[in-house]
């Protein structure tokens, strides 16, 4: 195993920069973790971006795109049983840490969001995009204060505003957002 010594510097800038920052109380210490190991990366390759701003990506490649030729084939189907398995367990677990988070008794009934997770897989199998779900991510929103739907909201605006900031975004090396996973 040969470890890249500009991809270590890399996650080793991320992983102490965000443990410092985390030490010192500094709100967002992934964010700045990330930053500063981009721009390390930026001056060591020497990386120039042509454009901030650019339109995305078409989508008729996978917009609308079904095809119904295989849905019985038996091996899809299993598939099929094991996504809808995988999905479901984790969004209740995800929602069983969300509502332990928020101090509220567990037991409440979870139907509404299983099936607002269930409806957004659907739409968005359907647009052409991955399944939705809970993320425990959410708890980090809900611990700086985030507790409406404005917060989704919020996130889901910025979500769209990186589409058209890709081409700055995609300097970002991989070693510096795989360190905060770590």
């Amino acid at each position: 195993l040969v470890i890249d010594q500009l991809n270590f510097l890399i996650f080793f800038t991320t992983v102490i920069t965000s443990l410092i920052c985390k030490y010192y109380k500094i709100p967002a210490h992934t964010v700045l973790g990330i930053i500063t190991a981009t721009i390390i990366a930026v001056f060591i390759n020497n990386t120039h971006v042509a454009t901030v701003i650019s339109m995305p990506s078409p989508i008729q490649a996978s917009f609308f795109a079904l095809t119904t030729e295989n849905i019985l084939n038996y091996k899809n189907m299993a598939a099929l049983f094991a996504v809808t398995i995988i999905v479901l367990s984790d969004s209740n677990s995800s929602i069983s840490l969300l509502m332990k988070s928020l101090h509220k008794n567990i037991n409440n009934n979870c139907s509404k969001p299983i099936e607002s997770i269930a409806v957004a897989t659907v739409i968005g199998g359907v647009l052409g995009t991955s399944n939705s779900g809970i993320y425990l991510e959410s708890i980090s929103g809900i611990n700086n204060g985030g507790k409406t739907g404005l917060t989704t909201c919020v996130t889901g605006l910025l979500f769209a505003l990186t589409l058209f900031l890709s081409p700055l975004l995609q300097i970002i090396p991989s070693a510096a957002t795989s360190a905060v996973l770590f």
